[in-house]
């Protein structure tokens, strides 16, 4: 593995445990417009040329993908907010968050044609649910 994929890899590990320990007192519908908010404004300041590229996400075909994108995401990390809220268990809520990989598998095979080292990825998929029902 290499270093940029391990540096995201605990980075958003510890972003994950900073807001399920944030969402134990905090409304995970606020919590989440502060997640989606302070990344633009950081991403702004740093880049503010990004701005003239925005027209990009203004053209139908890319504006649907992206609100469908967007609006996923968001339903995604409230319902991850919301069950960590009710249940309080990272050690259970996370393994099977890992199902994730297992979807997106099966998505990159049907949609993007990625069927390269099918057998690894199969194996990946079947040791990842395994270990989500276990945890269950």
């Amino acid at each position: 593995m290499k270093a940029p994929q391990l540096a995201a890899g605990i980075i958003y590990s510890g972003a994950d445990l900073i807001s399920f320990y944030l969402v134990r007192d905090f409304d995970p519908l606020s919590l989440i417009v502060y997640v989606c908010i302070l990344p633009v404004i950081m991403l702004l300041l740093i880049r503010p040329k990004t701005v003239y590229k925005i027209t990009f996400y203004f053209k139908p075909k890319y504006a649907v993908i992206v609100s469908v994108l967007g609006i996923s995401d968001t339903l995604g990390t409230v319902c991850t907010y919301y069950a960590y809220q009710n249940g309080r268990n990272v050690a259970q809520i996370t393994p099977i968050l890992a199902m994730i990989t297992v979807i997106s598998f099966l998505m990159g095979i049907v949609f993007l044609k990625e069927r390269s080292n099918i057998k690894n990825k199969i194996l990946g998929a079947l040791v990842t649910t395994i270990g989500a029902l276990l945890v269950i």
